[in-house]
């Protein structure tokens, strides 16, 4: 998947959700204004589109590499790259989406008062779930399999 420099920041953000660590990184505004090409937004915010675009296709290719070797990988080394990949991205991840669905609620929650109060609720419950798995995972689970 190639992203394009007339694809709206809108229509990357909802295809490819890992793609919003890149706008995050440069205020690109991808709720509101979600509807603009990322080559205007980069025009119009002095970035550079190329490597706004690489640096989401990177963010897209990585997410999808090297599946196939954990397949046959040692269980210390699979452990090892749940925990870095898995685990630690949610560490950052999960209060990035936390402000992102409060930032939703608080500037459109009038539009959508039964919906938008409960997506905040529900990722934050998803959260805490989260969490709690993780931890289970890497002081319970794994230290019984190495």
């Amino acid at each position: 998947v190639t992203v394009l420099a007339e694809t709206t920041v809108g229509q990357v953000a909802s295809e490819h959700p890992i793609a919003t660590r890149v706008f995050a990184r440069h205020q690109i505004d991808f709720c509101c204004g979600g509807g603009r090409p990322i080559a205007d937004i980069c025009a119009a915010m002095g970035l550079d589109t190329a490597a706004i675009l690489q640096e989401i296709n990177v963010e897209l290719s990585t997410a999808d590499s090297d599946v196939d070797q954990w397949n046959e990988a040692p269980l210390p080394d699979l452990i090892e790259h749940i925990v870095r990949t898995y685990h630690r991205s949610l560490d950052e991840e999960l209060p990035r989406l936390e402000f992102m669905a409060r930032k939703v609620l608080r500037v459109h929650g009038d539009k959508a008062p039964d919906i938008l109060p409960a997506l905040v609720s529900t990722l934050l419950g998803l959260r805490t779930e989260l969490k709690e798995h993780m931890a289970k995972e890497e002081n319970i689970l794994f230290p019984m399999i190495l």
